[in-house]
């Protein structure tokens, strides 16, 4: 029997490193389509999470991405997001709004 893939499953990804991004990735793949990304700064979260786009440049695999970035100046970070093959970004809307 052969496995099928949910479309509707998105488990996060939550990593300190390469290797442990790499090594969650591969433990999901056979059974979804997409990954998200938890994308934390220490500014806007008080965690901090590995993430480096150019990991996806070099491991795509066979998924989709997303990122939930939970970071300050997240604009700064979309653009990050749109050359590194990530399909959909999630972002706080107080994490773009000034201060008044």
């Amino acid at each position: 029997m052969q496995e099928v893939k949910s479309k509707n499953i998105v488990p996060p990804i939550i990593a300190k490193s390469e290797e442990e991004f790499i090594k969650k990735v591969q433990l999901v793949e056979p059974y979804v389509e997409y990954v998200q990304i938890d994308v934390m700064d220490k500014r806007f979260v008080p965690n901090w999470t590995f993430f480096d786009p150019e990991i996806l440049k070099k491991y795509k695999g066979n998924l989709k991405y997303e990122a939930h970035l939970m970071v300050e100046l997240s604009e700064k970070w979309v653009k990050d997001c749109v050359g590194a093959s990530i399909d959909r970004v999630i972002i706080h809307y107080e994490s773009v709004l000034e201060e008044s």
